[in-house]
């Protein structure tokens, strides 16, 4: 429970920290967006004000697993950027190759930790109180035969 609670902490200060990042240093952002991608300027702040709200969302236990999924699936998505940033490390002066594949590396981590922490743990939690339910009307079914 200890680890679930960090992992969750975790997640959420990368996304509201990631979420400001991408609204405030947008022009950062947008030049990472392929440019054949349209709107790249407002798909940057819509990102990072989903990315907040998503953060603010796994706070409350009753929405961490559906937020979690929706944050798993967003960052999922955006792996392949992290490939095209990667690949394409010339367009981008500012970073090393070594800073840009750790990124990558460090995007997969996230990806994990959210599984973990919002997601899979959900899951389980769910799954043993499920048998904590079901384990106490079967002691109740004893005691009511005896």
């Amino acid at each position: 429970m200890r680890y679930q609670k960090i992992a969750v902490t975790l997640v959420v200060l990368w996304f509201l920290i990631g979420g400001a990042a991408h609204l405030f240093a947008a022009g950062y952002f947008v030049k990472l967006v392929p440019i054949e991608i349209p709107y790249r300027f407002a798909l940057v702040c819509f990102g990072g004000i989903f990315e907040m709200i998503g953060a603010i969302g796994l706070l409350f236990k009753e929405l961490r697993r559906s937020v979690g999924i929706l944050l798993f699936a967003a960052s999922l998505i955006m792996m392949p950027m992290h490939f095209y940033v990667w690949q394409h490390a010339g367009l981008f002066p500012a970073l090393t190759e070594t800073i840009l594949l750790l990124r990558l590396f460090v995007h997969a981590g996230m990806l994990w930790l959210i599984w973990y922490s919002c997601i899979c743990y959900t899951c389980l939690s769910a799954r043993s109180l499920a048998l904590q339910r079901n384990g106490a009307e079967k002691e109740l079914a004893k005691a009511k035969l005896h």
